[in-house]
């Protein structure tokens, strides 16, 4: 039974050939579980977030999915609902893997607020995008009040991923992305989210961005959520050292591509499982940067991100399959405790398509740990898909965008503890707008409760 919050699912693990009905199909499976909700009237449905895999990348494959999903809502008469969405090397939902399925969530509320909008070329021009998605979600930096007074504004946001065919420093760019939109709104709002994924190894094929019902390339997409429930955010990667250090001493000119580390070819000293291991760049400010090296056919390695001759990068390997469940707990936690959410509900998770299972027993060590997490959260629902980055909230509270990584999203079906209290100054200061000076003078224990009792559903 869902007090504050419904947060309901429709996943599909193979196209039907037909993309339109897939779309119909996701929405439908959303729209009959929101009904199957005792007073469905107070769960409206404000935000849904479509991942979908890389058997949707075709530019009117992925338009019919989106007409299928909107025109679905539309007729059962939710015009108002917002969706955003990304491609994703696979998905994840019933403790299963599908690496050609799509999943569509939808969070309903009448405690959440929702607004999607995009940034175009955000490969060519990252602060053109992100100057108006500011804009479209009237957080400009020019204003001079307190963007997130309440601390209950998060932005969820998918962006660009790799393309072996850009120029102009527009290879990866979700760093730089990552970085205008947090000091845009000027690191007092909370950001998640994931680089989108084609799943190509190669890096040649980018990954889709929706927004509304429009299908997106080399966009930056985000939904501000303004929120009366708790959603906790965190980011970790769980992964293990090797105690090997590595020092460019050989760098290609596009400054990604080292030719040697240590005088050497890097694949020698990767080895034959080059392609399972990480990077991390040491840096000056104690943040460690994460990166994917792809090895390429004469033995040099391809980097995500930009780096320097005598950069120096520790070799990293993933956890065993037995460590998945703990990390993952360990992220949830995490999560947990930066909003104090003690009834969650659901977990919305963003792996490294590094993380992809690719081969039977890789399947069954992550559904086995899928199961784990599911059971732990008292069988609420964890769904997610895999991308390639991953941005989140880290243990020190600082906003990061990394690789290799997993972000969390955990939701709560309870109500925050400002919550009562501004929506009760709403709903006061319409029927007496004196009260609202009032309350900016502060209340008192009998008036807060008072606020309370003006949103909270009665037991009786």
């Amino acid at each position: 039974m869902s007090d504050y919050l419904a947060f309901v699912y429709g996943g599909i693990s193979e196209p039907s050939g037909n993309s339109l009905a897939d779309g119909a199909c996701l929405a439908q499976k959303c729209l009959t579980e929101l009904n199957a909700i005792n007073d469905n009237n107070r769960f409206p449905p404000r935000l849904l977030i479509l991942l979908a895999s890389p058997a949707y990348l075709g530019q009117q494959q992925a338009e019919l999915l989106l007409k299928g999903i909107h025109e679905t809502f539309n007729q059962a008469g939710e015009h108002r609902v917002q969706l955003i969405g990304s491609s994703v090397g696979g998905v994840f939902f019933k403790r299963q893997v599908h690496p050609r399925g799509a999943l569509l969530v939808c969070l309903a509320s009448k405690l959440i607020e929702a607004q999607v909008t995009y940034g175009e070329n955000a490969r060519q021009n990252p602060q053109g995008a992100i100057t108006d998605v500011l804009r479209e979600l009237e957080l400009d930096s020019s204003s001079q009040v307190d963007l997130n007074p309440l601390a209950n504004r998060l932005i969820l946001t998918f962006m660009p991923g790799c393309s072996q065919a850009a120029s102009d420093g527009g290879f990866y760019p979700a760093p730089e992305l990552h970085r205008l939109l947090y000091e845009g709104v000027r690191t007092r709002i909370t950001l998640i989210g994931g680089v989108s994924s084609a799943n190509d190894r190669s890096r040649v094929t980018s990954g889709l961005q929706f927004a509304q019902r429009r299908v997106l390339r080399d966009s930056v997409v985000a939904a501000s959520i303004i929120t009366g429930v708790p959603i906790g955010v965190s980011l970790n990667d769980g992964l293990l050292s090797t105690g090997k250090i590595l020092r460019v001493t050989k760098l290609d000119a596009d400054e990604r591509t080292v030719l040697a580390f240590d005088g050497s070819n890097p694949q020698e000293h990767l080895g034959p499982t080059a392609g399972d291991l990480m990077l991390a760049k040491f840096s000056a400010d104690d943040e460690r940067i994460i990166d994917v090296p792809l090895v390429m056919a004469d033995g040099s390695v391809q980097l995500l991100r930009q780096c320097k001759l005598d950069d120096y990068f520790e070799v990293h390997k993933r956890q065993p399959a037995s460590g998945i469940f703990k990390i993952t707990q360990d992220g949830i936690e995490h999560a947990k405790r930066r909003v104090f959410v003690e009834k969650p509900v659901a977990s919305l998770i963003f792996p490294c398509k590094s993380y992809i299972p690719r081969h039977e027993q890789a399947v069954l060590n992550v559904e086995a740990a899928l199961t784990q997490i599911e059971k732990y959260l008292e069988d609420g629902p964890c769904v997610g898909g895999f991308f390639d980055g991953e941005l989140g909230v880290d243990e020190t509270g600082r906003s990061r965008l990394t690789n290799g990584g997993v972000g969390y999203v955990i939701l709560g079906d309870e109500i925050r503890e400002r919550t009562a209290l501004y929506k009760g100054v709403i709903k006061a200061s319409r029927r007496w707008p004196s009260m609202s000076l009032k309350c900016s003078q502060g209340l008192n224990l009998p008036q807060l409760r008072f606020m309370r009792r003006l949103i909270v559903p009665s037991t009786s």
